[in-house]
């Protein structure tokens, strides 16, 4: 990272009783952290909307990135910033302290890393991708889709009708994947299928890992070489390999993949199945997905008795929530227990005891016929060694672009690579499809700032999209009873969009157009392929 590229707006937070206290913990866990001195850090005062120390016009040509409420949002102090510091929407970030995954009301001893955490996330995303005074070369037009498993089958039919020229790396990795595991149950050759969409009407090329003998770097983008001596040139490439879940170590217990194995052999079930959803490791939104679609059809179609034990898992996320509600709707019993689980294992036979957080009352199931503990995920050592080659996101799990404060939908550090989630619907697909077009539009379709809006007359404030929101971008607003867009957050990601059960959100300037839609319009404007 280039030495103060990057320069944290720090809000001291006057405004809270406790403030210098907390304040000063983050500050030292910033120091703590960043002992390169690669990032400067500029503190200012909320209550007096000045900087300490300094005007704030003193940052020009450094990326910025804010740290503090929405409140400044409305009283429009990082507007004056970015104006007195004439700083592009493309250098700065906002990280909210005071809400979503970061609160500094709650003050637990985990936050100031967390906070830091993303304050140098951000740093390590804006110092990769810098814009200032920087013209962008022209990219090479073909895409590269990483992984012919079902989540790179499903970006690479997806993108196929923008983006014609596009190969598939078939790697060893398997075909699918947790989080994406319940597609089985609507249709055991989904992957099969879906590779016979990819391959209709337009030929797309697929590549062997095998044969690959180097990925480079080059202006345009990247250029891939195999054993035989032929080169390709790529703009962009996709990475979206499948993963591996850990086999479960609990004798006579099922981890989620081999679970799932065991139904999609049609044997005779019965009696009683009983999840421990976060007892192993914490879940990703789309993997406890798996476990409600699981347990519904065990309910449903096999008429057993079943459990899921949840500690932390949040129900009321993108696409979660309906899964939830009709599994309970068909009688599966979920039990959210304080403090600890114990899992008693006497010759593969099992006792699960906990004790239910709202009655305070023990819950024992004795012996079930069938234990599933999900297991953490990793990716392969392929996959792996692709990401760690290019410094993405060494550890699979610890970002996913459907829930990042610190990189946009499908974006990487690395710039012209981007990732797809392990997700059924198309929402994904769509933001996908959308940040390539931006990556690859020469001259850039100018949007009013405020993307995103909300029809006051059709918003039922159900707060889905303050929920499902990657950027925090949407807050609640108790006098209007109407969800308020934050301009300054918005990244015009479409998932609001995509979410809103009362179609009350639409993205400024593309009404009545699903985002690809909008990417073909722009695309017709000028030849990518």
């Amino acid at each position: 990272m280039a030495k103060s590229s990057v320069a944290v707006m720090f809000c001291m937070c006057e405004c809270f009783p406790d403030a210098k206290k907390r304040s000063d913990a983050i500050k030292a866990e910033f120091f703590e952290q960043n002992r390169e001195d690669t990032i400067e850090l500029h503190t200012f005062s909320c209550t007096a909307k000045t900087k300490i120390g300094g005007d704030i016009g003193s940052l020009k040509g450094k990326n910025i990135i804010f740290t503090g409420c929405s409140h400044l949002l409305k009283i429009g102090f990082y507007d004056d910033v970015v104006r007195a510091n004439a700083c592009p929407k493309s250098n700065y970030r906002m990280i909210n302290i005071k809400g979503g995954k970061f609160d500094f009301f709650e003050g637990n001893d985990s936050w100031p890393k967390k906070i830091v955490s993303a304050i140098l996330a951000e740093a390590a995303t804006l110092s990769e991708n810098l814009t200032i005074e920087r013209e962008t070369p022209e990219r090479y037009s073909r895409v590269l889709v990483y992984g012919s498993g079902l989540k790179g089958l499903r970006a690479a039919a997806h993108l196929k009708k923008g983006f014609p020229s596009l190969d598939i790396l078939e790697t060893e990795d398997g075909n699918l994947s947790a989080g994406m595991l319940s597609s089985l149950l609507k249709d055991k050759y989904c992957v099969t299928r879906q590779r016979e969409i990819v391959e209709e009407g337009r030929k797309i090329g697929f590549i062997s890992s095998k044969d690959i003998q180097f990925i480079q770097p080059v202006e345009q983008g990247f250029r891939v070489a195999d054993r035989g001596g032929n080169v390709t040139d790529y703009g962009a490439i996709v990475f979206a390999p499948e993963t591996v879940e850990a086999e479960c170590t609990e004798t006579g217990a099922f981890n989620l993949t081999g679970f799932y194995r065991y139904l999609l052999r049609g044997e005779p079930m019965k009696g009683t199945a009983c999840f421990l959803a976060d007892y192993k490791t914490a879940l990703l939104p789309e993997v406890f997905g798996d476990v409600l679609s699981a347990a519904h059809y065990l309910k449903s179609e096999k008429f057993m008795n079943v459990f899921i034990f949840l500690k932390n898992i949040q129900v009321c996320i993108r696409g979660r929530q309906a899964l939830y509600d009709k599994a309970r709707e068909a009688g599966v019993v979920f039990i959210k227990y304080a403090d600890e689980i114990e899992a008693d294992n006497t010759g593969g036979e099992f006792t699960i005891r906990a004790v239910d957080e709202q009655s305070g009352r023990p819950c024992v199931v004795k012996k079930p016929d069938f234990l599933v503990i999900p297991q953490k995920l990793f990716r392969s050592p392929e996959a792996d060694e692709f990401a760690r080659a290019w410094k993405l996101n060494p550890e699979y799990g610890s970002h996913t672009p459907s829930v990042s404060l610190f990189i946009g939908p499908n974006g990487t550090v690395r710039q012209g690579i981007f990732t797809v989630g392990p997700s059924e619907d198309d929402a994904d697909l769509e933001s996908l499809a959308y940040v390539l077009r931006e990556f690859y539009l020469e001259e850039r379709q100018e949007f009013e700032e405020h993307i995103a809006v909300v029809d006051s007359e059709k918003c039922a404030y159900c707060l889905t999209c303050v929920r499902v929101c990657p950027f925090g971008a949407i807050n609640k607003n108790p006098s209007d009873k109407v969800a308020m867009v934050l301009p300054f957050l918005c990244r015009a990601c479409g998932t609001c969009v995509a979410e809103c059960p009362a179609q009350a959100v639409q993205l400024r300037n593309m009404p009545n157009e699903s985002l690809y839609d909008s990417v073909k319009l722009i695309l017709s404007k000028g030849d990518v392929s």
